[in-house]
Order: structure tokens, then sequence, then C-alpha cells
């Protein structure tokens, strides 16, 4: 997966087990009334076969389909390690992003657009798949107790969520600072003291962007841009649903 492209997921999975998980407790009163709505935000993102193949070729990763329902752990492999430098658009991220949902059996994550302002500011709005939030990150290698605990109460819900993100964010040498502006389940607005702590957002999105094999010299956003330098996988395979 792009750099950018597994940040914003950790970010909307962060979110979605933050949120969702105290919704489904009866913590944050409204949300439990929102499950029903399934489309997300429209950012006005449109893409062509022509964006999805100038993103990859900027990408440089090869990919290879893996047996067709393979287990989590068995769903994603990566090799090898290829120097990145260039710039990707709004549309060639979401072209991106729309081809992995299709790649990969526990992607978690569909119709999701990404939309960069010309000051930086990085807006993402998709459809957080509870039903493969647990697999996704069994087979980005994360097994802790927490994740573990919050993502089986996810589990429990077994429903897709509509998720809006709205921030800043940049990567040097390897550390990561994200700063999240505005946060939507549904259409519920989601209180700053919500959104747990910073510090813990970076370090998180860190262990995803180890786990997937890419190495980030430098990441920053600027004139509806995406700028990226560092490594990525030579290969990646991936399982798609049977």
């Amino acid at each position: 997966m792009g750099k950018f492209l597994v940040a914003v997921i950790v970010i909307l999975l962060i979110v979605g087990v933050v949120v969702l998980g105290l919704g489904y407790l009866g913590l944050v009163p409204g949300v439990a009334g929102l499950f029903g709505s399934d489309r997300p935000r429209d950012l006005g993102v449109r893409y062509t076969a022509a964006d999805l193949a100038s993103g990859n070729a900027k990408s440089g990763t090869k990919t290879t389909a893996l047996p067709a329902g393979s287990a989590p752990q068995a769903s994603y492999q990566s090799g090898g390690s290829i120097p990145v430098q260039a710039a990707f658009t709004d549309e060639e991220l979401t072209a991106i992003i729309a081809e992995r949902a299709k790649q990969w059996a526990y992607f978690p994550v569909s119709d999701a657009q990404i939309k960069i302002g010309d000051d930086g500011t990085v807006q993402a709005a998709g459809v957080l798949r509870v039903d493969r939030a647990y697999s996704c990150a069994t087979a980005l290698g994360f097994s802790t107790q927490a994740v573990d605990t919050a993502l089986s109460t996810l589990k429990v819900l077994n429903g897709n969520v509509p998720v809006y993100v709205r921030g800043t964010g940049s990567v040097s040498n390897g550390q990561v600072i994200a700063d999240l502006q505005q946060v939507e389940v549904g259409r519920l607005t989601v209180p700053a003291g919500l959104l747990g702590d910073k510090a813990l957002i970076a370090t998180t999105i860190e262990q995803v962007i180890e786990a997937s094999g890419v190495s980030a010299n430098s990441v920053t956003f600027a004139n509806g841009e995406l700028r990226f330098d560092g490594s990525k996988p030579e290969t990646r395979g991936l399982s798609a649903a049977q």
C-alpha cells in the first residue's frame, strides 16, 4: 500500500475503533442511530483509468494475486525495496484506493475519496468496513490486547459506517505528525476530546507503515498533491475475496 494510503486507513480505523466502540457502549449519544447510513461524504474527486495507470506507475510496486480467500495472515505479502520520489494527485490516490479495495479481501475502507487542499489540508471520506477491521489488523501484524479488545467490540456490530476525516500531517525521517481537525461518524461530528492522543495516533501510523514495508524520508501535502520521498516494496501480493 502507498504511504499516504496506509496513514489514511489507520486514521479511519483508530477513529472508528474509538468512536464506534464508545457508541456501542452507549457512551456517545446518537451514534447508534447513525449505523443505518451507508454512504460517505462525496468530496467531488473523480478519477479515470489514466489516473490509476499514472498513480501505479509512480508507485513502482508490482502487485500480484495471492490465492483467493486466504486467511488474514497469508493475505498480504511484500518483498524487496525500491526508491520512490513522486507527487500524487487527488485523483491518483483515490484511484489506487479503489483498486486496492478490489484486490485485497480485508481492505478496511470502501467508497473512499482523498482530497488535498492547496494549503495542505487533507480530507478523507469512506465507509469503514467494520466486518473487515479485525482481519485487517491481524494481516498487518497487530496482536496487542488493546487492539484485539477494541476490534472484538466492533466485530459485534458487524456493520459498515461512513467516516469523514479532515486534518494535516507530514512525515520527516520516519516520524509522523498528525493533527485531526474534524472527524465525523455517519453525520455526527465527534467531540475533540474523544479523538485520542496525537502521539498515540502518530505512533500507530508509524507501526503500520513499517509493517507494510514502506520507509518514508519525507511526506508532505501541498498544492493538491502528496509528495513522497522514500522507499516502497518492490513486490506486493494481495488475496482477493473468494
